[in-house]
């Protein structure tokens, strides 16, 4: 079974390099209905990527966060051109990897996914050719972000954090749904996260600046008790960076996204908390600020 794990973990990488490499393009393009498009093939791939790695976990393995190369710059028909190549390349891919294997329930997912992949292959084509349709410089020209209210760089750089944080906070969230007996909690707080990745990425494409799709998830504790207290921490990091930014974005559309994200994360925390509670009851242990502070000095 080896070999089938390790190509599955190979599948994982590609859709998560998917995901990002299409919202990529979906920020690098001002056509509202593209972006659209785009977006919506992504969240096709999230949900690739959860019912992989649901195989694996079910399976005994441990889940796979890790992300292959992907294109994230060119002319708005280069990169459409680079999606059509990486449906084709993952038909292949998929197809091979179901010769692999005799697990029923695996290659049924295959070929769930593989009918997808066609889908968006062919929703790319279209794409492509309403692009090479259209008399307009925008087929022609490095694609850009649209234009949007003024911000300045330190703002802009705020946002980025942000984007970076909420990133982090996904991944380490939905490593924990598989990995803690598939919480609704953490799967809830995961697309909250995914919303706010959303929100801070689409900021920074419309105010002029190109938003950076890169985490900084670490080693990931799996325990349940360690792992709520791990994500308690990136919820009062989350909750602190986004007050402080709150007060320095003059920017008002901005400055409701940070409010809303924040009140957000103060929910996240305030179940955490709620969650550690009753593991730390169920295993005789008391939950206090103290040993809080000291898993964070730990993960420093």
């Amino acid at each position: 079974m080896t070999e089938i794990f390790e190509a599955v973990r190979k599948d994982i990488a590609d859709e998560h390099a998917a995901i990002i490499q299409y919202l990529y393009h979906a920020y690098s393009t001002p056509d509202e209905e593209i972006r659209g498009k785009l977006e919506s093939i992504a969240r096709d791939e999230m949900r690739h990527f959860k019912w992989l790695n649901e195989w694996l976990v079910k399976h005994g393995q441990k889940p796979a966060i890790e992300r292959s190369s992907l294109v994230s710059t060119g002319t708005l028909k280069s990169l459409i051109e680079a999606d059509i190549k990486a449906e084709i390349d993952a038909i292949s891919q998929y197809i091979d990897h179901k010769a692999m294997t005799d697990d029923k329930e695996l290659i049924a997912l295959i070929d769930r996914i593989i009918a997808d992949e066609r889908s968006h292959r062919t929703e790319f084509e279209k794409l492509l050719e309403e692009l090479e349709s259209k008399a307009s410089a925008e087929s022609d020209n490095p694609s850009g972000p649209s234009e949007g209210p003024a911000l300045g760089a330190h703002e802009a750089a705020l946002l980025q954090q942000a984007l970076e944080h909420e990133y982090t906070s996904l991944l380490q969230y939905l490593y924990h749904y598989f990995t803690t007996g598939g919480s609704d909690e953490y799967e809830d707080f995961s697309i909250d996260e995914m919303k706010h990745f959303g929100w801070f990425a689409e900021a920074l494409a419309e105010r002029g600046y190109q938003p950076l799709l890169e985490h900084k998830v670490g080693e990931v504790k799996t325990a349940p008790e360690d792992a709520a207290k791990s994500n308690l921490s990136l919820e009062e990091e989350a909750i602190r960076k986004f007050s402080e930014a709150r007060e320095k974005i003059r920017d008002g559309e901005v400055k409701e996204i940070f409010e809303l994200a924040l009140e957000h994360e103060n929910y996240h925390a305030f179940s955490l908390k709620k969650m550690l509670e009753k593991l730390e009851k169920a295993s005789g242990k008391k939950f206090t600020v103290g040993s809080l502070k000291e898993l964070k000095d730990k993960e420093k």
